[in-house]
């Protein structure tokens, strides 16, 4: 390297930032129905009942289908995974702004951001910090500079 260039980012910090903003994303896309409650009621005068079986849909879904999600993950690959879920929470979110009926509302919030959240959950970050060994040493480096890299 000469004197004059930049030190080279390291391939293991982009897939640790790539997952986080993953994870990030998926997270706040989760909890938007809480967000959303009050002024969905006041929209179309549906009943917080009705908006709790969507998000209550959507939890369940989300502590179903990480385990699932990750079992594909190892047989398909993790990258595949991540994107179908973040192409499904997109297409969610965008359809989101043409929700008129409150079946709509459990069909994408319930279902699709649901198993959307549930692929990207704490299991596919996992599976990501396994799968980049050298991202695992990295942040151990930065944490405790004594410790060394393979």
């Amino acid at each position: 390297m000469s004197a004059g260039a930049a030190p080279r980012l390291h391939p293991a910090w982009v897939v640790a930032g790539v997952t986080f903003l993953v994870l990030m994303t998926s997270a706040a896309t989760r909890a938007t129905i809480g967000v959303l409650m009050v002024p969905l009621e006041q929209e179309f005068g549906w009943s917080r009942a009705t908006l709790s079986v969507a998000a209550s849909v959507g939890i369940f879904l989300y502590g179903l289908a990480g385990p699932f999600c990750a079992a594909i993950a190892l047989a398909v690959g993790v990258r595949r995974v991540m994107l179908a879920a973040m192409l499904g929470l997109s297409a969610a979110v965008a359809l989101a702004t043409r929700i008129d009926a409150p079946w709509q509302l459990v069909g994408l919030w319930g279902l699709v951001v649901g198993a959307g959240t549930g692929m990207t959950a704490n299991v596919l970050g996992s599976l990501v910090v396994i799968a980049a060994n050298i991202a695992v040493d990295l942040v151990y480096m930065w944490l405790d500079p004594r410790i060394e890299i393979r």
